[in-house]
């Protein structure tokens, strides 16, 4: 409405940052563009890129100025999406998430923890809730998976499993064997 009315009075409206540049003044981070957008590509933060702005080109302007720069590059780079390979009984994902907070008998309220395993060849999920995250019901839970399955996968990729942190230490120096070793799964 007010772009109409600013063209009946002969002005120009302002620029609408949806279709165009953004109005204000530019950015104190342009004259840098090239430095900046090859160090996102790199992967280096926006602080890091900040600090070396800084130490070698001079830069005299805010680390939020340089932030938002980055911000607005970040959109532009996306980083591409890639596909893992892998063949069928290869690899399965296995972790462990937070449930939705439940009422217990009691009257209380718990949360529970999430068991998930995904085949990375076909994507196949299994889930299950349990109340206690130890090393019996870890054992529990990938004794089942393997009943559910049919078979164990040759390697099996565990994340956010407190149970087996100090367990695996304790019983295997060389913990990336430590689970078949723990489950006798090798």
């Amino acid at each position: 409405m007010v772009a109409r009315y600013a063209r009946l009075a002969g002005q120009k409206p302002a620029s609408n940052p949806a279709h165009g540049d953004p109005p204000g003044p530019p950015s104190l981070c342009a004259p840098y563009a090239e430095p900046i957008t090859a160090a996102v590509q790199a992967g280096l933060s926006a602080q890091r890129i900040y600090q070396d702005l800084v130490r070698e080109h001079g830069f005299r302007g805010a680390y939020g100025s340089v932030k938002r720069f980055v911000r607005h590059i970040t959109r532009r780079y996306a980083l591409p999406f890639r596909r893992l390979e892998c063949a069928p009984g290869d690899e399965m994902q296995i972790d462990f998430g937070g449930g939705a907070k439940t009422t217990t008998q009691g009257g209380g309220v718990r949360r529970p923890h999430l068991f998930r395993a995904v085949l990375s060849h076909s994507r196949k999920g299994y889930s299950e809730v349990v109340w206690r995250q130890d090393t019996e019901s870890v054992s529990h839970l990938l004794t089942t998976l393997i009943a559910f399955l049919g078979r164990h996968h040759r390697h099996m990729w565990l994340s956010h499993i407190h149970a087996l942190n100090s367990t695996i230490i304790a019983l295997e120096p060389n913990h990336l064997f430590a689970p078949r070793v723990l489950f006798g799964m090798s």
